[in-house]
């Protein structure tokens, strides 16, 4: 049986200091999304052929895969507001939203009118290939998506810790 005891954290995205009672419904939440955070570019660095699209289709994609979690999980995922249940819901809404927002939109805007000149240049032979390598903003974008990753970084971390992860990896590494 899974001890019930509290761990807290200081978070990003304005959730401050939270202090999550350990359970093990809790637990299990924390399990996936520390599996589904730390496996994509939410907390990877991208490579260099990596494409600013695939990068915000990844994100996007957690809003998915954290609902899916939390409809799994039940309500057994809240006790209280300082639980999983509640921090996810505010990474996605106060953490990622603002971020896919702003830059889906503007990487959509860029990708038209690259399509366009495409067109324009290339008439009948166009491939739909659009290059990011010509977007004005993509070092911003990947200085935001930096940024964006230290924090989740910092929250996948918290999920790492409430069910135990963190701790085994942390010991197998010094092991080694």
């Amino acid at each position: 049986m899974f001890k019930v005891d509290s761990i807290s954290f200081n978070l990003p995205f304005g959730l401050g200091g939270v202090s999550i009672q350990r359970s093990e419904p809790q637990r299990r939440a924390a399990w996936v999304l520390y599996v589904q955070l730390s496996t994509r570019v939410a907390t990877q660095r991208l490579d260099q052929e990596a494409s600013a699209r695939e990068a915000l289709t990844s994100l996007y994609n957690l809003f998915t895969s954290v609902r899916q979690t939390l409809l799994d999980v039940g309500p057994d995922a809240v006790a209280g507001p300082e639980s999983v249940g509640p921090l996810a819901i505010r990474l996605l809404n106060d953490g990622l939203r603002p971020f896919l927002t702003k830059w889906h939109s503007e990487l959509s805007a860029f990708e038209d009118e690259e399509a366009l000149r495409l067109a324009r240049e290339l008439g009948p032979q166009l491939k739909g290939n659009q290059h990011e390598s010509r977007w004005d903003a993509q070092d911003e974008f990947l200085e935001a998506l930096d940024n964006l990753q230290t924090n989740l970084r910092a929250i996948t971390h918290a999920f790492g810790v409430v069910c135990d992860a963190e701790l085994r990896t942390t010991k197998e590494q010094e092991a080694k």
